[in-house]
């Protein structure tokens, strides 16, 4: 991970003060793609009503229309594209009518979100711009047009976390009665279906995170989790507490993560150590606990070839992860090798492993959220030092394996009759270490077979393994090759498989590696 010069020399030294922060994005998870957007007054040719709902990438540009006194000639403002063009910047909605003298709207705009069924939020996360309302009414409607709150909000500021707990709503209506300055039109760029809570040093008591990768040849998918207890005194998380928040946390909401540490000049830089998705959550009354996993852990999804069909394994790779509903993923590691096979319907975690066997690259989720398979690196990224370890690393040899046995895919085939084939390093009189494949649809050749039996046999034949206790360092993520400081001089290089933190006040935490030979 990409790290300034500052942040690696704060890290490394003797004397250091890390910090953590933890966004807990506490949405309706199902709202925003059941809502749809009902506008009457708008900017006809300009407004973008429908891309706003969910929109993240907050507008740096000062869009203008014909507004009194609103286009500077200061080369910092830019007309509004017309909602014919593509544009790749966010425009949002715009009314048409503007407001009088006095900034009051006569009659205010509105913007409606129905949905075809009912949802509940903690509230409502508004994104406007530096020409912001200052006081909006928001109406909710239950079934039969039953309105359940209305409430007339006074506004200061371009981002607006507007905290009402409504449930079982399925009609949201927002009027804009005023704008910051005279004769301006009504904005918003994004609407969130509930409010996005930020968790620092002050409100962390304990942040576990652990991130998992695994060479091709690991009988199991990788996945990576994390934890966080926050203090619970105002009783946001009292399951008992009918103003908390506990009936409206949801399976599968984004939980983002951060580590960094303080500079010289006082200021805080953090690094990016991934998004994650609720999965549990418990309190005592004092402390409230919530665990997420990546979003390979949540997927379910079983695929399946029903004939024999020939495909790139990179777009077999492609397939299966749409099938999942993963369509940000990296699979350009992955050759173009056409494939053809059939096979029942299998897991589609499984698949993805399979395919990774195949392309001899690891797969992962990455900190930004992307399915990626990487191949293994094949330079040193960074240093894990006795200066920085709580104790020498322990150090132990893998399991012995000297012959790899492959079998070659045939559908229909029972795995007993399949075609195996070796690759070995021992000599005549040694005994016989093996290590199987096998259940690889993606295995379908001979040559296939041969590949992967040499690739996994490498990576094998080097069993020495490292366990790090150390204070960690958040820039060196998995799949990096570090070099590693030991009691017998030898400093010899790994490949990171595992990277946990904890985080309770000071940054610790461990590190598996398995060690690895360079080509230098």
């Amino acid at each position: 991970m990409a790290v300034s010069e500052d942040f690696e020399n704060a890290i490394k030294a003797e004397t250091r003060r890390t910090s953590a922060e933890v966004i807990f994005e506490l949405l309706d998870t199902t709202a925003s793609q059941d809502a749809s957007v009902s506008v009457v007054d708008k900017r006809a040719d300009v407004s973008r009503e429908d891309d706003i709902i969910e929109a993240r990438d907050y507008q740096t540009k000062k869009f203008t229309t014909l507004e009194n006194n609103y286009f500077g000639l200061n080369g910092k403002n830019y007309l509004t594209p017309r909602n014919t063009e593509n544009v790749s910047v966010h425009v949002g909605w715009l009314s048409d009518t503007l407001s009088n003298a006095s900034g009051v709207f006569a009659t205010p705009p509105c913007i409606t979100f129905n949905f075809t069924q009912t949802h509940s939020s903690i509230g409502l996360s508004l994104e406007f711009d530096q020409e912001y309302p200052t006081s909006l009414t928001i109406v909710y409607y239950g079934i039969g047009g039953t309105e359940l709150s209305r409430k007339t909000i006074a506004n200061n500021k371009a981002k607006l976390n507007y905290s009402e707990q409504v449930q079982n709503y399925n009609k949201i209506e927002i009027y804009f009665n005023s704008t910051k300055n005279p004769y301006r039109r009504a904005r918003l760029y994004s609407i969130i279906f509930g409010i996005i809570q930020d968790y620092t040093d002050e409100e962390l008591l304990e942040f576990n995170l652990t991130r998992e990768t695994s060479l091709a040849s690991e009988k199991t998918v990788p996945i990576s989790t994390c934890d966080f207890t926050i203090n619970n005194v105002n009783r946001d998380f009292n399951i008992i507490n009918p103003s908390g928040v506990y009936d409206f946390l949801q399976e599968k909401q984004l939980i983002k993560t951060k580590l960094g540490v303080y500079l010289e000049d006082g200021s805080v830089e953090y690094v990016n150590t991934g998004k994650y998705y609720l999965s549990d959550w418990k309190t005592d009354g004092i402390k409230a606990t919530l665990t997420a996993n990546d979003k390979l852990s949540f997927s379910t999804t079983a695929y399946q070839s029903a004939s024999s069909t020939t495909k790139s394994l990179r777009q077999w790779a492609t397939d299966i992860l749409t099938a999942m509903g993963f369509t940000d993923s990296d699979v350009s590691a992955i050759p173009t090798t056409s494939i053809t096979t059939r096979f029942d319907y299998m897991d589609g975690k499984e698949l993805l492993k399979c395919i990774a066997q195949v392309s001899n690259t690891m797969m992962y989720v990455t900190t930004d959220d992307v399915i990626i398979f990487k191949p293994i690196p094949s330079t040193k990224e960074n240093d894990i030092d006795f200066d920085n370890m709580y104790k020498e690393p322990t150090i132990t040899l893998d399991s012995k394996y000297n012959q790899v046995d492959v079998k070659v895919w045939s559908y229909g085939t029972s795995i007993e009759s399949q075609t195996t084939i070796s690759s070995h390093n021992w000599i005549a009189g040694d005994e016989v270490y093996t290590f199987q494949i096998d259940n690889n649809p993606f295995i379908t050749t001979s040559s296939i077979a041969t590949n992967v039996a040499n690739n996994i046999l490498a990576l094998l034949s080097n069993r020495i393994q490292y366990e790090i206790d150390w204070r960690q360092n958040p820039s060196i993520d998995i799949n990096a090759i570090v070099q590693i400081e030991d009691g017998f001089n030898e400093n010899k290089v790994g490949l990171i498989t595992r990277n946990s933190y904890k985080y309770s006040g000071y940054l610790s935490g461990n590190t598996s590696a398995r060690g690895i030979s360079l080509n230098e």
